[in-house]
């Protein structure tokens, strides 16, 4: 639609008009060029209106295992804590909910979105030629990353639970430490303050930095099979059949200098175990 305009708008000027007058026989006085006969024309061109696409995408929700998680885990969860959350009307007003139980408080749900906006995002529909897509910068460009809290009404007057984040390579990106300090040192404080009585249910959805493991959450691909070298330096655990503390690391006085302090990798560990 907005390339039809520009040469509508480009047939109406006058430099355009003498060249264009001979081609569509205009009458004397000449005629105004619409957009719907340009869109006409670009189709005769060979031309189609569609959107841009990248490829196939298949979002998995009827998966066995995401069947299952809904059906066995998520929902069943969910009727349970629906019997605190709090009932609100169409104009915003919300009351308890009837049988909640003595020393139990209210829920009130708070969802949570993510989205990034790119210097080079451009248009998603566009005219081009029948099984040909046009060419596009492959780099985003300088993004956005907003973050933001949504609950179904406000408390008392406070301000938007939103950040914004400046990403690329010099300035870093979006990771799953931004995500707890967003929601502890921004969310949390100000649904506090918004509703001092009520508890707080947050929804996130299934997004990679949602489920980001602390730095030294013992996670065994990243560890490696021999002592030391750049493999992360995880806390220790606990040995339930020796009743024990288990290090994961080497003490300071370990008899090779060398390895103090040093992960002790996957082969160590399980001959200790």
């Amino acid at each position: 639609y907005s390339l039809a305009k520009v040469i509508g708008e480009y047939l109406d000027s006058k430099r355009a008009a003498a060249a264009v007058e001979e081609i569509l026989k205009f009458g004397p006085g000449g005629n105004r060029v619409r957009v719907r006969t340009a869109r006409r024309w670009l189709k005769k061109l060979g031309l189609v209106f569609g959107r841009y696409t990248k490829g196939v995408y298949v979002d998995g929700h009827e998966r066995e295992d995401v069947v299952f998680y809904r059906q066995n885990v998520f929902l069943p969860r969910w009727n349970y804590l629906q019997r605190r959350l709090v009932i609100f009307d169409e104009n915003g007003n919300w009351k308890l909910p009837p049988g909640l139980k003595e020393g139990k408080r209210p829920l009130v749900l708070v969802t949570h979105d993510e989205s990034t906006f790119n210097a080079n995002d451009g248009k998603r529909q566009g005219w081009m030629r029948k099984g040909h897509q046009p060419l596009r910068l492959k780099k985003k460009g300088k993004g956005i990353m907003v973050s933001g809290f949504l609950t179904p009404v406000d408390g008392k007057p406070v301000r938007d639970a939103m950040w914004l984040h400046e990403y690329g390579k010099k300035k870093g990106y979006w990771t799953g430490e931004d995500m707890v300090w967003h929601t502890v040192h921004i969310a949390i404080p100000i649904f506090r303050y918004a509703f001092p009585d009520c508890q707080a249910l947050f929804a996130f959805d299934n997004a990679s930095n949602h489920k980001v493991f602390s730095e030294n959450a013992l996670v065994a691909s990243k560890m490696g099979l021999h002592p030391g070298g750049k493999q992360t330096e995880m806390r220790e655990v606990f040995d339930h059949n020796r009743g024990i503390p288990h290090p994961m690391v080497f003490p300071d006085n370990y008899c090779k200098w060398e390895l103090r302090g040093k992960a002790k990798g996957l082969e160590v560990i399980l001959r200790e175990r």
